[in-house]
């Protein structure tokens, strides 16, 4: 589960990443389009005084509210815009590329996974074969000696090769 989320994360990041470049390579981010910047502001302002005088007005309150907006637009600025278009273009086939080849190789590193996992199976199925083969040596040497016709030593070399197989 670890490796598989590993991989998914490693595509969707370099899919996000060839998303985030393909935004990039438009018009504004190269300054082709014009600029509109907007602010407000809020003023709140309170007195308090007492004069003591008959003619005092007392307690002043002031709020002011003040709100702006730009627009500025560069028509020439030596080719610039022009370069940074062409830059972001680059890169943003550079990061398609790159996911392109994260995507390969998780395909690669699944497959070769998979073939890996084969291959074990198969050789688990040799070793088993092989541990059958033994089995069948060591039960004839142990039949030829009770009868006479083998060695204790034929037995003996049955028996290990046995062991072995049995281990491995």
């Amino acid at each position: 589960k670890e490796a598989k989320a590993n991989f998914d994360s490693g595509v969707r990041i370099a899919r996000t990443n060839a998303e985030i470049a393909d935004n990039n390579r438009g018009k504004g981010t190269a300054n082709f389009l014009p600029r509109l910047e907007a602010g407000e502001t809020f003023r709140y302002d309170a007195k308090n005084e007492d004069t003591g005088s008959p003619l005092s007005f007392g307690n002043a309150d002031s709020r002011q509210w003040t709100s702006e907006a730009r627009l500025s637009w560069t028509l020439f600025d030596g080719f610039r815009m022009f370069a940074d278009r062409r830059r972001y273009a680059e890169l943003a086939r550079a990061s398609h590329f790159e996911a392109k080849d994260r995507i390969e190789a998780t395909v690669v590193s699944i497959m070769r996974s998979f073939f890996n996992l084969v291959q074990q199976e198969q050789l688990l199925d040799v070793a088993r074969e092989t541990r059958d083969i033994s089995r069948v040596r060591l039960e004839r040497e142990q039949a030829r000696h009770e009868l006479g016709g083998a060695s204790y030593a034929d037995l003996l070399n049955a028996r290990v090769n046995f062991n072995k197989d049995q281990s491995a």
